[in-house]
């Protein structure tokens, strides 16, 4: 019996942390559709860095970073992490920081980016189509994760 109990509590607690039950920073957590300042969005970039997330404990082991000189684009800056908890990128200095599935993405491809149609579109360095994918927003602690590790860099 006192197994069974010490199990539930652990388990409730489990459960309680990764809901982020005890964390309100007072930030507004978006859903995973809610591109909010950046909805037309349309950037071009050569990839620079991919950095892969692992943790899957808390399910995004898939998600990463993918680091971007920008091309093209519509929008000189975006940073909305003084208003919001998650986010889609960070831009600064004809730089961007794409909170995306790296999938088989390596240094020197191409990116489209085009929120407006909610797709991100991969070209390989030798001009092949790599894939075309939806894209959604991270949820809040796949961002606490990074921040905690350091992961950023713009």
């Amino acid at each position: 019996m006192k197994y069974k109990i010490i199990l539930i509590v652990y388990s409730l607690s489990l459960i309680l942390l990764s809901c982020n039950f005890f964390e309100d920073d007072g930030q507004n957590v978006v859903d995973v559709n809610d591109f909010q300042g950046i909805e037309n969005l349309y950037l071009v970039g050569t990839v620079i860095s991919i950095q892969q997330v692992m943790n899957k404990m808390e399910g995004y082991h898939a998600r990463g970073i993918i680091r971007v000189n920008i091309i093209k684009s519509n929008m000189d800056d975006y940073d909305p992490r003084n208003k919001q908890a998650n986010y889609y990128c960070l831009i600064k200095n004809r730089k961007a920081e794409i909170y995306e599935h790296p999938g088989g993405l390596k240094k020197g491809d191409t990116i489209i980016l085009d929120i407006k149609d909610r797709n991100i579109t991969y070209y390989y360095s030798n001009g092949e189509l790599g894939g075309l994918r939806n894209i959604w927003i991270s949820p809040k602690r796949f961002f606490n994760f990074i921040k905690r590790k350091g992961y950023q860099k713009l």
